[in-house]
């Protein structure tokens, strides 16, 4: 398995440690740092499509570190990719799954996701903020629930 880093904060050049967490095939590291600014908490389009520009094939299984917690919608540039069908593991505080503007937003990125072909289900882990109480009230996408893809 190989280690990819894609550096839009510089976060996680300097966690060392990362590099010798496990016997990684290959480390590489995508800089990104010119778009994180226009990448964090939220994008449009066209930034996005430069990132996606940016990144490497991937041929083999590889762990993508993102930086810090700004920058959750990148990964659906990743899971675009794949064409095996995946069950999203998703651990965060929020369901990230609010309806906004059509743009990118690591509040809305698991809606991108769900509307992914290969993306069979997601499943949320750890929410304990109120976005769970009457959460069609506060933008959340209460029909993926029915649908059972979330």
């Amino acid at each position: 398995m190989r280690l990819q880093i894609l550096d839009l904060d510089g976060s996680l050049q300097s966690q060392s440690s990362l590099r010798d967490a496990a016997p990684w095939s290959s480390i590489a590291t995508v800089d990104l740092r010119d778009l994180g600014p226009k990448v964090r908490l939220w994008s449009r389009d066209e930034t996005m499509r430069r990132v996606r520009e940016r990144l490497p094939a991937q041929d083999e299984p590889t762990l993508s570190l993102l930086g810090s917690g700004d920058f959750h919608h990148v990964a659906v540039l990743l899971m675009e990719t794949s064409t095996t069908p995946m069950t999203i593991v998703h651990i965060d505080n929020h369901p990230d799954w609010v309806r906004l503007a059509p743009r990118w937003h690591c509040g809305s990125w698991v809606n991108q996701a769900l509307r992914l072909p290969n993306v069979a289900k997601v499943i949320t882990l750890g929410p304990c903020s109120d976005d769970l109480v009457k959460p069609g009230v506060k933008g959340g996408n209460v029909p993926a629930l029915a649908s059972g893809k979330r």
